[in-house]
C-alpha cells in the first residue's frame, strides 16, 4: 500500500491522539523506517514523511514519553487496538478455562462450570496440563486424598498487546476443599492456594480464541556455587503403611504475633505451635515487621516461622551477611515506616544458605525418611534434580498414614498435600528437617 500525502496527515493526527490519551508509545526509528521504506514511493513523499516524523519526535519529546509505533499500526492489516477488543468476553472465555481445569482435578471430568467454547489450538496446547490433572485426581486418591469441590475468585488486571495476541493478567484465589477415603480427624479439610495467570488470545476469521494460559511457576535456582549444592542423599520417597501417628503434635491456636520482641535469646528449641500457627495466618500475606519479595519469598518466610518460634538471632554484624553459620534479621531504624531499608542474612533468604545454616548450626536435624518428619518441620525442594535446593516449606499437618500438608510463599499455598506435590514434580528431590 503507498503512503499518500493525506495519509500521511492522518498518521500525524493520530498519532497526535494517541499522545494526548496517554497510551504507550514506543520504537520511533521502527516507526520512520516503516514508513520511508514501505510507505514512501517517491522522493518528495519520504522527504515529506521524513518531515513529519521529526516533528513527531519532537511532540514525542514535548508530552514526556516515549516513541511509538502506533502510525505504523494505523494502517497495519494486522493491527490491534485495545478499544476494540471485548474485554468482557475474553474474561468469560478466561474463567471457564480456569474452571476446565478445576473441573478436572476435581471431578476427573468437565462439567458444567467450563462448558464454554474453547479453541482446538488451546485444547492442544494444554493437553500436558490436563494430563497432569488427571494424573494428580487419581495418583490423591490412591494415596486416600480427595479434592472434592472448589470456590474460586478469579480476578483480572491489565491487557495488552503482544503482536497477534491479546494478553489479559489474572490472579485467581482458589479453596479446594479436601475429604480423606477413610476418615482422618486430623487432616485438614481444605487447601487454598494463589497464582496469577496470563491467558493469551488471537482473532481468528472475527472470532477470539484463547490460544495459551501461561501461569508463574516455582522458581528454580541455577548456581555454580559448590557451596549450594547439597552432597547428602536425597529423602527415600516412601512411608510406612502401618505407621502410627504418636508423634503427631496437635494444633493449638496460638496469636504468632505474641511475644515477638522476647523471642528467647538464648533457648534454642522452638515452639511447634507458634510456628505452625504464623504460617497458617500469613500463607498469603506480608507481615509487616519484615521484608516481603513476592515469587522469591519461600525461606524468608520459613525463616520469620522459625523466629517466632524461637530460633534467635546469631550476631548481627554487617561482615557475616554471607556467613553460612549466621542467621539474622535487622531493622534500619531511620526508616520505620518501610522494610525496604532492613537488612538480613543470606541464609535467611536463600535455600541452599539456609540448608546450610539450619543442618550446620545444629538446629535442624538432617532426616532421610519423610515419615521423620512432624508438623513445625521443615521440608525443603529440589524441583528439578539438580541437587540444588529450590524451595523451603513448612510442615503444617499431618494426617493418617502420614500424610503430610505444607504450607509455604513464592506461589502461595496453605496446606498443600505432599503427594500432589509429588505428583507434579516427578523428579524433586526432598531434605527433611526436623526442628530442634
Amino acid at each position: 500500500m503507498i503512503c499518500t500525502k493525506v495519509q500521511v496527515l492522518e498518521v500525524g493526527l493520530w498519532y497526535t491522539y494517541k499522545y494526548i490519551k496517554n497510551l504507550p508509545l514506543y520504537i520511533f526509528i521502527q516507526q520512520v523506517y516503516h514508513i520511508l521504506k514501505y510507505r514512501g514511493e517517491k522522493s518528495v513523499t519520504r522527504k515529506i514523511v521524513y518531515t513529519l516524523s521529526t516533528l513527531f519526535l519532537l511532540v514525542s519529546i514535548t508530552f514526556g514519553g516515549s516513541p511509538s509505533t502506533y502510525a505504523v499500526e494505523l494502517y497495519s492489516e494486522n493491527s490491534i487496538r485495545l478499544e476494540e477488543v471485548p474485554s468482557d468476553h475474553l474474561q468469560e472465555v478466561a474463567s471457564a478455562a480456569v474452571h476446565h481445569h478445576l473441573d478436572i482435578l476435581t471431578n476427573a471430568e468437565v462439567t458444567g462450570s467450563s462448558t464454554y467454547a474453547l479453541s482446538a489450538r488451546y485444547e492442544v496446547a494444554m493437553t500436558d496440563q490436563f494430563d497432569l490433572a488427571t494424573r494428580r485426581h487419581q495418583g490423591l486418591l490412591e494415596a486416600g486424598i480427595i479434592y472434592s469441590a472448589y470456590e474460586i475468585e478469579l480476578s483480572f488486571g491489565s491487557i495488552a498487546t503482544e503482536g497477534e495476541l491479546v494478553t489479559i493478567e489474572a490472579s485467581e484465589y482458589t479453596i479446594i476443599k479436601m475429604e480423606t477415603v477413610e476418615p482422618d480427624p486430623l487432616a485438614p479439610t481444605q487447601t487454598e492456594y494463589v497464582d496469577t495467570h496470563t491467558f493469551a488470545f488471537q482473532q481468528v476469521n472475527d472470532q477470539w480464541h484463547l490460544v495459551d494460559l501461561r501461569t508463574v511457576q516455582p522458581l528454580s535456582i541455577e548456581s555454580d556455587d559448590p557451596n549450594d549444592i547439597v552432597t547428602d542423599p536425597p529423602a527415600i520417597l516412601s512411608f510406612d503403611p502401618q505407621a502410627s501417628n504418636a508423634i503427631y503434635l496437635p494444633f493449638a491456636a496460638v496469636d504468632p504475633d505474641e511475644g515477638i520482641q522476647a523471642a528467647a535469646i538464648d533457648a534454642i528449641t522452638a515452639d511447634r505451635n507458634k510456628i505452625v500457627s504464623f504460617a497458617v495466618k500469613w500463607w498469603n500475606g506480608a507481615h509487616p515487621w519484615f521484608n516481603h519479595w513476592p515469587g522469591v519469598d519461600c525461606t524468608n518466610f520459613v525463616s520469620q516461622a522459625l523466629y517466632k518460634g524461637g530460633w534467635h538471632y546469631t550476631p548481627a554484624h554487617w561482615w557475616t551477611k554471607w556467613d553460612p553459620s549466621s542467621w539474622w534479621y535487622v531493622h534500619n531504624h531511620s526508616y520505620p515506616n518501610t522494610r525496604a531499608y532492613d537488612d538480613q542474612t543470606r541464609s535467611w533468604t536463600y535455600a541452599p544458605t539456609f540448608y546450610n545454616f539450619a543442618v550446620g548450626s545444629g538446629r535442624a536435624v538432617r532426616k532421610y525418611y519423610l515419615s521423620d518428619l512432624r508438623t513445625g518441620d521443615v521440608l525443603q525442594i529440589d524441583w528439578w534434580g539438580n541437587r540444588i535446593i529450590d524451595h523451603t516449606a513448612i510442615v503444617t499437618d499431618i494426617g493418617y498414614r502420614n500424610r503430610i500438608y505444607l504450607t509455604y510463599h513464592s506461589i502461595n499455598r496453605l496446606n498443600k498435600p505432599l503427594t500432589d506435590i509429588m505428583i507434579t514434580y516427578p523428579n524433586a528431590n526432598y531434605y527433611p528437617l526436623q526442628i530442634q
